[in-house]
């Protein structure tokens, strides 16, 4: 028999050894003795104010995204006007649109902007007839052609509102402290009289 020969016995015992080390690796600790991991509370406040809310009786029964795309929407209106005006100036058509438009919103400020449009298409006018036809038409052109770049319109309105608002506190801060250096010398001057009073005293 060779030094690395295996006797059925050595086999079993092997086996039996790989058996227990097995078992010793997959027994898991009784339920009293594991570690358990629970997730952290959240904050019931932070978890209110995730998100802010806006009553709708703010805005009249609107939330801000409605009054931002009413804003939106007379924007529009307006750049649709323009279009209209440079078209005509370049090629003047045979019933022209912009003049009409024009004095229309003079005579009728737009608000609100469901109002407004109602009014322009229920007016008896042949020439203001036509007119919103082709504002409406141009509205709509000015929308598929994808003019307004909304990533632009959101940058610009969040770098604004950050800009204003460093402005404003930095305003605060140096007013702030304006008032409290001048709080301050009062008080010293305040401290210093008592003193020179004494001293014109003892001099006597």
């Amino acid at each position: 028999m060779s030094a690395y020969s295996t006797t059925p016995a050595m086999a079993a015992q092997r086996k039996a050894g790989a058996l227990s080390s097995s078992h010793r690796n997959n027994t898991r600790p009784p339920a009293a003795f594991r570690r358990v991991h629970s997730r952290p509370r959240q904050n019931t406040k932070q978890a209110a104010h995730a998100k802010m809310y806006v009553p709708t009786d703010a805005f009249g029964g609107l939330n801000p995204e409605q009054v931002a795309a009413n804003v939106l929407k007379k924007t529009t209106t307006l750049a649709s006007m323009e279009v209209i005006r440079i078209r005509e100036e370049k090629e003047t058509p045979e019933q022209p649109s912009y003049q009409p438009l024009n004095e229309f919103m003079e005579e009728n400020p737009y608000r609100p902007a469901s109002a407004w449009t109602e009014k322009l298409t229920s007016s008896e006018e042949g020439d203001l007839k036509t007119a919103a036809n082709t504002l409406f038409c141009t509205r709509e052109e000015y929308l598929a052609e994808g003019a307004i770049a909304w990533d632009s319109v959101k940058a610009s309105t969040v770098n604004s509102l950050q800009e204003e608002d460093a402005e404003l506190m930095r305003e605060y801060m140096m007013n702030s402290m304006t008032l409290s250096m001048g709080d301050d010398l009062e008080v010293a001057e305040t401290e210093e009289e008592p003193s020179i009073g004494k001293n014109k005293e003892d001099n006597q």
